[in-house]
């Protein structure tokens, strides 16, 4: 079992469920997505039915009343209670249900033992012009919990018209006693206390045992507030993808919205009120359908008995609440029940938290800071949300919105900023009341791209998963962070470097190593040296299923294989386009699929003993490049071969160990011999258009100098001096790390494949060719002249310094 979950968990849902497949869709905490037959379901249901106004008395208006009263036991039994427990409300969402209760909400004296009659005078409107002194707001508290909603943070300015005593609680509070005055608090008064079952900011889950540790005083917070105490559960991010079992949990209100559950239909939601606790809410205004007298001349009304309908203000969105049924079938049919979606959903939030941990920059640096409490170990404290930063190398903070535009561009669809928690916000990113007004003179609000504001964050990223995802989904949003990362802050290092460079002054510009034989580079800004040239270049190799080593010669689609090295987890990461990224030990014996075979093969006519990676790697590699029965092979470490190549000072043979590269330790290439490159063949390009196209070919569309730059393959890309000086250099010095130059490269069809995308062309060595000679001589081979006692280091920004021959 992997210590990530089951990765082999399979979900009832099939892909043709989702109505666009090839997005990659990771905000479902702001709403899930609808599935196809949901819809058709819906759709036909419309065109099978004449639903009419349920206020209405005529046979097509009874069967929408009949249907809204069958949806509304639905919903009760979808929370395991029913109609003489709870009453369900029908609001425009869970904001306009947190609106409707602290609208309501009576701070002052109220009781649950008066008649029905005396409930129902209680109804009657009485003026009362007079205005309100200090000591009418004497009444129960208002408590909220920091990490809430911004709509149920709104509800305190409502409260604060009817009591003066509101206090914002972060979880630790929770357990210290409030100071409170007993002389003006009223004994009779009744307190609410609000807070979500899950933050939709974390994906923290609240412990739902405070509601009846609230009823009951338990809290230490309560010790010193008189009244009596009642609960509302915002419960609209937990309900998405977890049970709540209003049977065993008994708040006296919970707010939800039902597109965050079935993804359709918008702008419907639910206040459901326990019958026993209705009386504290106290409406003013009525609507259409809500009272059951009412005098057009006089200030007098009296709402209706039942208490749904005594709060549904006009006609109810019923078209939409006749496809939440549409919406349970869906939840029922493909995601197999709300406990299976929980328990899916939570897997792969926890797969992908796992792996973001993991994620470390080349000098050990943490690329993510996940936000929220605890380690995703149990699916009863937390929720199927994962929020995070990225960080660069120097440890900097890489902006939200950066990362959005990128995620837009690979069809990822995440959510960034605060989510509408503005307290999580300021709790998890330590944002004081003083930045936050601060931020906001900066001209940053609510909603905006100011991701960051003095290298600090304002907000950060949020993944969140629902029934409809899948393993794949959290897989590629991996594939995409450490595609896009990483490599982004060697870049931005390199360009510091290349602008240091003249004809004076030698740099190393760029560092590569190709871990896998023949497949892409993976680029570093230090990296150590080995006895056999960079660590882990060159040490493993695919091999078709007869053995036979496969290069790009053969298999152009190897570039496209991207290998990234983990040190600090001992992990190497292989990413191929559209492929789940592939996680493998760097020691084949700890934990791949390795049966100990050792095998031999041959290197450029040299024997090697290998040891085999095993199925799932051979697998994986099958897959991506469309060929069965491939293998990974991994060099053993105690194997080495011998150079074969003559320093170029002497005739000696170096005899100097060797991984898998064909020829040296080291292949060196100059910034300005690629530019020299490139004007040759722009001028070729130009003179072959003016003449006519040769063999009917299309112009050249030049690549820039990256491209090329990638296509020769070297470890080493240096900046500054003069075009293809490096010929003549005897000995190199890159830092601290001698070298001694062992002769030109001679280059063949390789050069002419694009890195980037497996195509081929016949340049650069149509150019190189005819301009540089027979042997096509490119870059020069180094080897290490002899290695110190200590860790051999070669960093980007190393001075190049050179003597020639």
């Amino acid at each position: 079992m992997s210590p990530f979950g089951d990765p082999s968990f399979k979900y009832t849902i099939v892909s043709s469920e989702k109505v666009k497949s090839e997005e990659v869709y990771l905000d479902h905490a702001a709403t899930t997505l609808y599935s196809k037959r949901q819809i058709q379901a819906y759709q036909e249901d419309l065109l099978s039915h004449v639903y009419g106004n349920p206020h209405s008395r005529c046979p097509s208006s009874q069967l929408t009343a009949d249907s809204i009263e069958q949806i509304r036991f639905r919903i009760l039994r979808f929370f395991n209670t029913n109609s003489k427990e709870y009453s369900v409300i029908f609001t425009s969402g869970c904001t306009g249900a947190l609106k409707l209760v602290a609208e309501t909400f009576q701070f002052h004296s109220a009781h649950s033992n008066s008649t029905d009659n005396d409930r129902r005078l209680e109804n009657c409107v009485k003026v009362d012009n007079s205005n309100h002194s200090d000591s009418d707001l004497n009444n129960g508290y208002f408590c909220y919990l920091l990490d809430n909603h911004t709509s149920a943070q709104g509800m305190r300015e409502l409260a604060a018209k009817r009591t003066k005593n509101i206090q914002c609680l972060d979880t630790p509070d929770l357990s210290k006693c409030l100071i409170c005055d007993f002389n003006v608090v009223n004994e009779n008064s009744n307190n609410l206390f609000v807070f979500p079952a899950q933050s939709n900011f974390s994906g923290e889950k609240f412990p739902l045992q405070w509601i009846e540790d609230f009823h009951n005083g338990r809290m230490k917070c309560q010790e010193r507030i008189p009244g009596q105490w009642f609960v509302l559960l915002d419960a609209a991010s937990y309900v998405s993808t977890s049970y709540l079992n209003l049977g065993l949990h008994k708040p006296d209100f919970i707010t939800l919205s039902f597109y965050k559950i079935f993804g359709f239909p918008t702008g419907l939601g639910a206040l459901l009120v326990k019958n026993d606790s209705s009386y504290i809410l106290h409406k003013e205004y009525f609507g259409g359908g809500t009272v059951a007298v009412s005098s057009a001349q006089h200030r007098f009304h009296i709402f209706r008995e039942n208490i749904s309908e005594r709060f549904e203000d006009g006609t109810l969105p019923f078209l939409d609440i006749i496809a939440l049924r549409h919406g349970f079938d869906a939840i029922e049919q493909f995601g197999g029940g709300i406990h299976n979606v929980s328990h899916h959903t939570f897997t792969i939030a926890q797969y992908l938290h796992h792996h973001l941990c993991q994620l470390y920059h080349y000098n050990d640096t943490p690329l993510v800071v996940i936000y929220g409490n605890g380690n995703f170990s149990d699916i009863n404290t937390q929720g199927a949300i994962v929020n995070f930063n990225l960080k660069r190398c120097n440890s900097e903070f890489i902006g939200f919105a950066e990362v959005d535009k990128l995620a837009q561009l690979h069809k990822i669809h995440l959510r960034t900023g605060c989510f509408c928690n503005v307290g999580a916000c300021q709790k998890y990113l330590d944002i004081t009341l003083q930045q936050l007004q601060d931020n906001f003179k900066e001209g940053h609000v609510c909603g905006d791209d100011k991701d960051l504001i003095n290298g600090l964050p304002t907000g950060s990223v949020r993944i969140s998963f629902g029934y409809m995802s899948t393993l794949e989904d959290a897989q590629k949003s991996l594939q995409f962070l450490t595609q896009n990362n990483p490599q982004k802050q060697t870049t931005e290092k390199n360009d510091d470097v290349i602008k240091k460079c003249d004809e004076k002054t030698r740099l190393l510009t760029n560092i590569f190593l190709y871990p896998i034989k023949s497949c892409g580079a993976f680029e570093v800004s230090e990296w150590e040296i080995t006895s056999k040239g960079l660590l882990y270049d060159r040490h493993w190799m695919i091999v078709s299923e007869a053995g036979v080593t496969i290069s790009q010669k053969r298999e152009p689609r190897l570039c496209l294989i991207k290998p990234f090295i983990d040190l600090h987890n001992n992990s190497i990461y292989l990413q191929y386009p559209e492929m789940p990224e592939l996680c493998l030990s760097l020691d084949c014996n700890q934990g791949n699929s390795f049966t100990g075979e050792i095998c031999t093969n041959k290197v450029c006519g040299d024997k090697v003993e290998m040891y085999d990676f095993g199925d799932e790697a051979g697998d994986w590699i099958s897959l991506a490049i469309n060929r069965s029965g491939c293998r990974l092979l991994q060099h053993k470490a105690d194997h080495f071969r011998k150079c074969k190549l003559k320093d170029s000072s002497s005739d000696a043979v170096s005899s100097t160990e060797l991984s898998l590269a064909n020829e040296s330790q080291f292949l060196l290439i100059s910034r300005q011999s690629i530019k020299a490159l490139l004007k040759k063949m722009s001028e070729e390009n130009s003179l072959n258009s003016e003449n006519g196209k040769e063999d009917n070919e299309q112009p050249l569309t030049m690549p820039d100098e990256e491209n090329i730059m990638k296509r020769f393959r070297a470890n080493f890309v240096i900046g500054g001096g003069l075009c293809f000086e490096e010929d003549n250099w005897s000995d190199i010095s890159l830092g601290n790390n001698q070298m001694k130059s062992q002769g030109g490269c001679s280059r063949c069809q390789m050069i002419c494949l694009d890195q980037n995308t497996g195509n081929r062309s016949k340049e650069p060595l149509k150019t190189l060719a005819v301009w540089r000679g027979r042997m096509v001589p490119f870059g020069i081979h180094l080897r290490m002249k002899i290695l110190s006692e200590n860790r051999n280091m070669v960093y980007v920004g190393d001075e190049v310094k050179t003597s020639s021959h």
